[in-house]
């Protein structure tokens, strides 16, 4: 085959172009896949905190920088037994080759030139400096999601808000 002939041409890295890219090429046919960044993932990409505006962020105080990285896009993949889901797409289209999946750690949540660790555990929600009311929300938010209830079907709804 001639490496200078291409059936498709798929432009950034971002997580459906990878999905598509690998699906094609698992079908066979031949793609030549582009960024316009030096790095992968486009907007899913998790970049580690030295690349991020150093004016915005204070980096000069930790000790190792480079163990810190920010997704630029955070998610997380529901999934229950028995139904198609995203896990599904992934494993057919063999870009799981490319990824990579880790249990959540922390969460920290960045907001107004501030770090702030998000609770994660009745523990820590206690411990926290939340307001209390912000505490007995999170709470009902961890239980909930503790109780699976958001797996069952027309539960998990989501909403664009209004606001302006």
């Amino acid at each position: 085959m001639n490496d200078n002939k291409f059936d498709f041409l798929i432009v950034g890295t971002g997580y459906s172009e990878s999905i598509l890219s690998s699906a094609l090429s698992s079908a066979g046919y031949k793609c030549l896949h582009i960024d316009k960044n030096d790095y992968y993932g486009d907007n899913w990409a998790t970049l580690p905190i030295t690349e991020l505006d150093s004016s915005t962020i204070k980096i000069n105080n930790l000790k190792n920088p480079n163990k810190f990285l920010i997704s630029r896009h955070p998610s997380v993949i529901l999934t229950e037994r028995g139904k198609p889901n995203q896990l599904d797409t992934i494993l057919k289209s063999s870009v799981f080759n490319y990824l990579s999946f880790k249990l959540v750690d922390s969460l920290i949540h960045y907001n107004d030139g501030e770090f702030t660790q998000i609770p994660k555990s009745k523990q820590e929600v206690f411990k926290s400096t939340i307001s209390l009311k912000d505490k007995r929300m999170l709470m009902k938010l961890l239980q909930w999601i503790a109780s699976r209830e958001f797996l069952k079907e027309g539960m998990l709804v989501l909403q664009e808000s209004n606001t302006t």
